[in-house]
């Protein structure tokens, strides 16, 4: 039976390139994700959503400096950020922004909806105005020392030391993290407010039952965390001019954490009206047994397991709510925070430039933040390319040439020669596949990638075991037995291998001559008859060019 699936990525903002931290947090995990699922169902219809944050300060104060109007910033760094995805082999069915009519539309019939559900309502609020910058501060973009824990760096929205809600108000010793200046204001203006309270106890009701389906870093932060204390409404609206126009009023905009989040419905919009098949869109996001899967760095588990529910809930509860927010920790840089403004930090954008992306697929998967922060290093990368050269490269490459020098690339299909040797290997590699299918669907990417690699590691162990080139000199036969154990091997590395490294499982594929496989094909693998290998091949893993590491150490320094 057919499942739909709605993937989403998370909305970077459009005022500059995207990071390793950013492809490792999100983009990266969802992609081998999606690219896994669709290999093992092929019969559910998954999407995989995203776009950029196209609205709200940062915006404009970067089209200020760059002498651009917002919109040629969107429009600039929309692309910078969506080639480089594409440059990491990362694929997005509809990658939209916020800032386009579709989205405008939609947006403002969320929030008359949540107006006609009485989860709106109007108050008077006090908010802080740089003196420096003039204008009204997002509460993101105010920092201060936290209010509850005593914390310094603490964001006007949130404390990520102690995980509590802030009003940025009373932050203590605030600062503008725009201009660095403490000449912030108090302005009194009318704003409308999603009203958390009244919608508490769904959303209580709702995250209970997701105790022991979400991973537990997501869970406990949000459980624990977030729902001791009571919700607090939270303003949706702002004094900006550039934004999603809050309807019937001049001068105020959606609040970005309103909006945002509403950019993956109407990005699914975009993709099935570009299709011809517009009314898809209500099929996805308002049928119950649609899976709606969120994939986001940590800072974003509150809008996404909170507000942004509470968002959906307030539009009458016609629509989905997420069925999972595999949310990753965040991926520090040579044993420090990557750090954008101090340009501690490798642009996906350039690294790409200089070193394949297939590698830095593999490295990132290895050390994927899944439940704690993890560390990039260019040592750590070596090492890993290295094993992976040596251990699977090598071995894919050695059987390749060892077969076409030898017998042609012919490959015996006669299985009834296998040994207790030989089937007790096939039996481990077919289970250590299975291990690694539900490893991956449970979004536990480096231990599913271990697995695929052990098979590789089995599989240098049988073939230094069996030693093909010396069992020749005594028993031809017996060497094409071993050699088509070691391709069965190899036809399981390329399909297992591809969510993770698909341009180099494709080349292996290639090598093998075969097709592509579906999962029960390969672990239930009945070997070609009259099968040859490509007598073409080349080396499976290219290690960077001698320098271009160092060059990248001397970077960051």
């Amino acid at each position: 039976m057919s499942q739909k699936v709605i993937v989403t990525t998370a909305l970077p903002y459009a005022n500059g390139p995207a990071h390793i931290g950013h492809i490792a947090g999100a983009y990266l995990p969802a992609d081998i994700y999606v690219r896994f699922r669709r290999w093992v169902s092929p019969q559910d219809e998954i999407i995989m959503i995203g776009g950029t944050d196209e609205h709200g300060v940062p915006i404009t104060l970067k089209a200020e400096a760059e002498g651009l109007t917002p919109q040629e910033t969107v429009d600039k760094y929309h692309k910078v950020i969506e080639d480089s995805f594409e440059a990491f082999g990362i694929h997005h069915d509809n990658f939209s922004g916020t800032a386009r009519p579709e989205h405008i539309k939609i947006s403002q019939e969320f929030f008359e909806k949540a107006k006609q559900e009485a989860y709106l309502f109007q108050k008077a609020e006090k908010q802080m105005y740089c003196t420096g910058c003039n204008h009204f501060l997002p509460d993101r973009y105010i920092e201060g020392t936290c209010h509850h824990c005593g914390a310094a760096g603490a964001r006007g929205d949130q404390c990520d030391a102690c995980g509590k809600l802030i009003d940025a108000e009373k932050l203590i010793d605030p600062v503008c993290k725009f201009c660095g200046g403490t000449k912030l204001e108090e302005k009194e203006s009318q704003h409308w407010f999603l009203d958390l309270p009244k919608l508490q106890p769904e959303i209580t009701k709702w995250i209970e039952s997701k105790e022991g389906q979400w991973k537990p870093n997501v869970y406990s932060t949000v459980r624990k965390k977030w729902l001791e204390e009571d919700l607090q409404p939270r303003c949706i609206t702002r004094d900006l001019n550039w934004g999603v126009p809050v309807p019937g009023e001049e001068g105020k905009v959606l609040y970005v954490w309103f909006d945002a989040p509403i950019g993956y419905i109407s990005s699914t919009a975009e993709y099935f009206k570009a299709k011809g098949t517009p009314e898809r869109t209500d099929e996805f996001w308002k049928d119950p047994s649609t899976e709606l899967i969120h994939f986001i760095g940590k800072d974003n588990i509150v809008f996404h397991t909170i507000t942004w529910p509470g968002v959906l809930m307030s539009h009458g509860g016609d629509y989905i709510l997420p069925t999972n927010v595999p949310a990753n920790e965040f991926l520090n840089l040579e044993g420090q925070k990557l750090s954008t403004s101090k340009n501690h930090a490798i642009w996906a954008h350039e690294v790409v430039n200089n070193i394949d992306s297939e590698l830095l697929r593999y490295y990132l998967a290895t050390i994927m933040p899944e439940n704690n922060d993890s560390d990039f290093t260019w040592d750590g990368f070596e090492l890993a390319i290295n094993e992976l050269s040596g251990t699977f490269g090598n071995m894919a490459n050695r059987y390749l040439t060892f077969n076409n020098k030898k017998f042609e690339g012919k490959v015996l299909s006669d299985t009834s020669l296998r040994t207790e040797e030989d089937l007790e290997f096939i039996s481990e590699i077919r289970s250590l596949a299975q291990a690694s299918k539900e490893k991956v669907l449970e979004y536990k990417f480096r231990d599913g990638l271990f697995d695929i690699m052990s098979i590789a590691r089995a599989s240098n162990k049988y073939m230094d075991t069996q030693a093909p080139w010396k069992m020749i000199k005594e028993d031809e036969v017996r060497t094409q037995v071993i050699l088509a154990c070691l391709f069965e091997s190899l036809v399981m590395l390329s399909q297992m291998l591809k969510a993770f490294m698909p341009k180099t499982a494709t080349k292996l594929e290639n090598y093998l001559n075969i097709s592509p496989l579906s999962f029960e094909e390969i672990i239930d693998y009945t070997l070609p008859t009259d099968h040859t290998i490509s007598a073409d091949i080349d080396i499976l893993i290219q290690r960077p060019e001698e320098g271009i590491i160092e060059a990248e150490k001397e970077k960051l320094a």
